[in-house]
């Protein structure tokens, strides 16, 4: 399945971070088009901790997880609720850099000389 031509008339965007939604729906709004001239694109946002448990009432064709994985303590309960949202055929696309090692992980925050790395 190609995703790029996907038909996608729908876009939801959940993160666990209020800020990330806000910036999301700005970079959004910024597009200049819709599906197509005369289709347009229905947005959605939401606010949700997906480790905790799956978004109620989501039955999801496509999933999209980029570079994320490595936020989650419990990666095992985030896939098992992804999956929950998920109907049967649909596609999951994960997309994740490399994770940074646990020592680093471990300290809160890179150190400067791995911001460039972790943060690009």
């Amino acid at each position: 399945m190609n995703i790029s031509r996907a038909s996608v008339t729908k876009l939801k965007r959940i993160d666990i971070s209020p800020d990330l939604i806000e910036m999301s729906r700005e970079r959004i709004g910024q597009i200049p088009y819709d599906v197509d001239h005369q289709t347009s694109l229905q947005r959605s946002f939401e606010v949700h901790d997906i480790e905790a448990r799956p978004a109620r009432g989501e039955n999801l064709t496509r999933v999209i997880c980029y570079d994320s994985l490595h936020h989650f303590e419990n990666e095992d309960a985030v896939m098992r609720h992804i999956a929950a949202m998920l109907n049967v055929g649909g596609v999951l696309f994960i997309l994740e850099g490399e994770r940074p090692p646990a020592w680093l992980r471990n300290r809160g925050r890179a150190t400067r000389r791995h911001d460039s790395v972790w943060n690009a």
